[in-house]
């Protein structure tokens, strides 16, 4: 099911758009967000996987970094949207990779947290340059 725009009722300046909202029939709903790396256009994820800096390998083949900002924008589109998890997709023409990344609410209330203080900082900010003050 594809998406728009779903800003959060709590955090109005919050807002997502997921590439899509997804259907587990035993998981429940989540959101999908998926990258096509334009460096791999040529070649496939397993080969081009060193070269991106949202992957890593390890164990299991390759997973998605948790300091990357595709981590984060997934964890806040999980909070805006109130689901349990989301698919992060990485697709080339040769080869795709989905790896489901569960809600981190720790996580997020401490993302959460330097956002509120950005944002209230920055309308200050905004606010001051347009009257002149600064």
């Amino acid at each position: 099911m594809s998406s728009g725009i779903l800003i959060n009722t709590t955090w109005p300046w919050l807002a997502v758009s997921p590439d899509a909202i997804a259907c587990d029939p035993q998981a429940g709903n989540g959101v999908v967000e998926v990258k096509c790396p334009f460096k791999c256009r040529n070649q496939s994820l397993s080969l081009a996987v060193d070269k991106l800096l949202f992957m890593e390998r390890c164990i299991n083949g390759f997973q998605l970094k948790k300091a990357h900002a595709y981590y984060y924008q997934m964890q806040f589109q999980c909070l805006v949207t109130g689901f349990e998890w989301a698919d992060f997709v990485a697709w080339t023409p040769t080869e795709m990779f989905v790896e489901r990344v569960a809600h981190q609410s720790d996580f997020v209330e401490q993302q959460l947290e330097k956002l509120k203080d950005f944002y209230s900082r920055g309308l200050w900010e905004i606010e001051a340059w347009t009257l002149g003050l600064c």
